[in-house]
């Protein structure tokens, strides 16, 4: 089975988004710190997550992340990260085998 970090790399780009740094990988996708530059001119840092698009799973991986993204748009919560962003993977791009994405606030933290 394909692993995502084979394509989702510290400098990749995946939307408008940059990739800094890989913090995880589970069964349905990756998770890594993402920046993009803000209308102010100033870096906005986030936490990106993408769902795996490997053979058999990409179906499942996709329900999981849209239904997390819908989540995070709903809690407006101040304990919780808030949803910055949310997109689809184009498959015809150098990002071949990934499908979806959110970005939520990044938290550092452990």
């Amino acid at each position: 089975m394909p692993r995502v970090t084979a394509t989702l790399a510290v400098g990749a780009r995946i939307g408008p988004w940059r990739v800094e740094a890989l913090l995880g990988e589970g069964s349905a996708g990756t998770v890594a710190k993402v920046s993009k530059v803000a209308a102010t001119g100033g870096p906005i840092f986030g936490a990106l997550k993408i769902a795996r698009g490997d053979e058999g799973i990409s179906g499942d991986a996709r329900a999981i992340v849209q239904r997390e993204a819908r989540l995070y748009g709903r809690l407006g919560c101040l304990w919780c990260p808030s949803l910055i962003d949310v997109g689809p993977i184009d498959s015809s791009s150098e990002d071949e085998g990934l499908s979806s994405y959110f970005v939520t606030e990044f938290v550092d933290g452990q």
